[in-house]
């Protein structure tokens, strides 16, 4: 599917700007389910866009460092919901 037709750039940008009053990478000061549910659907977009998953995610920096910052939390990494 295409980038642009895909309905994630809108998606992102509604979420790029809530992130934008946050003081972290988090929706809140710590990590929650909302981040969590955030990772996931984001997880799911970028596989569907395959090899524009990058150019994607780039383009929202908050977005991006959310996505990271949950994906790096330990639980998730082990998490057998959750494979790569």
């Amino acid at each position: 599917q295409e980038f642009s037709s895909s309905g994630f750039p809108y998606f992102a940008a509604y979420l790029e700007k809530q992130l934008a009053s946050s003081a972290g990478p988090f929706v809140g000061p710590k990590l929650t389910s909302s981040d969590i549910f955030v990772f996931v659907v984001i997880r799911n977009a970028l596989a569907l866009l395959k090899e524009k998953a990058d150019e994607a995610i780039a383009a929202f920096p908050r977005l991006k460092a959310l996505y990271e910052a949950v994906g790096a939390v330990p639980a998730i990494q082990n998490s057998p919901f959750l494979t790569q």
